[in-house]
C-alpha cells in the first residue's frame, strides 16, 4: 500500500476495532463512514495489508476469512454455534485440554491446522500428467505410421 488514503484508514480502523471482523464485516463498518467505498477497495486493501505483515487472515474453515490485527503469535478458537472467533495466547496452549472454558465458551475438541501439499497428490498428478503424455504420444504415433490391415 503505497499512499494512505480515507478508505484505507476506515479499513485498518475496522480490523482494529471489530473482533476478527470478516471481509464483509470490514465492507458494512467502511461504508457506513464512507458510502463511496466498493467491495473490491475493501478486499484489495485486506489483501495488501495481509501481504505487508500488518494483520493477519484467519482461515476459517466452512466459513468466511476473518482478519486480525493481533500479528503476535497466538491461536483462535471459534464458537461452533455463532462463529465467533476468540484468541488464545500462543504460550496458554499446553494448558488447555477438552472440557475446559475459555473465553466464555466451553472447548468441545480442538484442531491445530497446517497446510501444505500431500506428496500422494503431488505424485498422483505427475502420474496422470505422464499417462496422458503416453496416451497423447501413442495417438499421435499411430496417426502418423497408418496400420497395414
Amino acid at each position: 500500500m503505497k499512499r494512505n488514503t480515507k478508505q484505507q484508514s476506515y479499513i485498518c480502523e475496522a480490523v482494529l476495532e471489530l473482533h476478527h471482523p470478516t471481509a464483509r464485516a470490514v465492507y458494512d463498518y467502511v461504508k457506513q463512514k464512507c458510502p463511496s467505498v466498493s467491495k473490491g477497495t475493501v478486499y484489495r486493501v485486506l489483501a495488501s495489508l495481509v501481504q505487508e505483515g500488518k494483520i493477519n487472515q484467519i482461515q476459517i474453515t466452512n466459513g468466511a476469512d476473518c482478519y486480525d490485527w493481533d500479528c503476535a503469535p497466538h491461536h483462535h478458537l471459534v464458537c461452533e454455534t455463532c462463529g465467533a472467533v476468540c484468541d488464545i495466547p500462543a504460550d496458554k496452549i499446553k494448558t488447555f485440554r477438552n472440557n475446559q472454558e475459555c473465553a466464555d465458551m466451553y472447548i468441545r475438541t480442538h484442531t491445530i491446522l497446517f497446510f501444505g501439499q500431500s506428496l500422494y497428490l503431488v505424485s498422483f498428478f505427475w502420474l496422470l500428467l505422464l499417462l496422458l503424455l503416453v496416451i497423447l504420444v501413442t495417438i499421435w504415433f499411430y496417426r502418423i505410421i497408418p496400420s497395414a490391415g
